[in-house]
């Protein structure tokens, strides 16, 4: 029978290592581990942030956030141009559909940067204005007044 570890065999033929002890442990590293501790103490390290912020403490900091970003804490500036998938996304339809407005020229006004399509947001606020009616017999009124 074999006493010593080092030498045994396992089920797979390979010699199995004894294991290692840690650094901590030896005697020869003591120095190592006084000049490697942490100074502080537990109460000087930075809090955690929890994982339920309340709405208010959101509000309070994102106005700091606004603050130092220098905006003032001001709205952030509004789109100028829109894209045919943004302006897809703000009116709730598909982009095919606004396209389809696009190429029959009954949607609003575009604009093209080179092969770019872009929609003003005057012109979609403009187009949104035009056809907002209050009943659907005044829209059928505002289609017999166009033709």
């Amino acid at each position: 029978m074999i006493k010593n570890n080092t030498n045994a065999k396992t089920k797979r033929g390979t010699i199995r290592k004894p294991k290692r002890k840690s650094k901590e442990s030896s005697p020869g590293n003591a120095m190592e581990s006084v000049r490697k501790t942490d100074h502080g103490t537990p109460s000087s390290r930075t809090p955690q942030p929890s994982n339920q912020t309340s709405a208010k403490e959101v509000k309070r900091l994102n106005a700091i956030i606004a603050k130092l970003t220098g905006n003032g804490g001001a709205q952030p500036p509004k789109r100028l141009y829109f894209n045919d998938l943004e302006l897809a996304a703000r009116w709730g339809m598909s982009v095919k559909h606004v396209r389809a407005h696009r190429y029959a020229g009954t949607g609003p006004k575009f604009t093209m940067f080179g092969r770019n399509v872009r929609y003003r947001l005057r012109d979609i606020v403009a187009f949104e204005k035009a056809n907002t009616f209050d009943s659907t017999s005044d829209r059928d009124v505002q289609k017999k007044l166009d033709q």
